[in-house]
């Protein structure tokens, strides 16, 4: 019987957030009075302000090492498979110039440049062209 218990995604999105607030309110709230007393709503201010600027933080820092490890990688690659004679500074430099360029002109023409070369990219994976 319990093999045929299914919940829709909705159904387990209710009930991660009801625990998630029910575990927030119940546990956080005691551990900060009992140190803060009655400054315990000023401290829950100011961490989480303070929470809010280290992950914006570390969503730019992982966001820039992310971006530069795939420029790499692509750079890399390039370098060692298809020009082996040219500088990796320059074909890193024209992958960046790319890369502003799309991010400059937004998601849209992204999308377009993507659908554009999704078919030659894999008609070269399989020797067609």
């Amino acid at each position: 019987m319990l093999n045929d218990v299914k919940i829709s995604v909705r159904q387990f999105a209710v009930l991660v957030m009801i625990y998630t607030i029910g575990t927030t309110i119940l546990v956080i709230p005691s551990g900060l009075a009992a140190d803060a007393k009655q400054d315990a709503w000023l401290a829950a201010i100011i961490g989480v302000g303070l929470n809010l600027l280290i992950v914006c933080l570390f969503f730019i820092f992982f966001s820039f090492v992310g971006a530069a490890t795939v420029l790499f990688n692509m750079g890399n690659f390039v370098n060692t498979q298809v020009m082996p004679e040219t500088p990796i500074q320059s074909i890193n430099l024209i992958f960046a110039i790319v890369v502003v360029m799309g991010v400059r002109l937004g998601l849209e023409t992204l999308i377009r440049a993507a659908e554009i070369f999704f078919p030659w990219h894999f008609s070269r994976r399989s020797g067609a062209i």
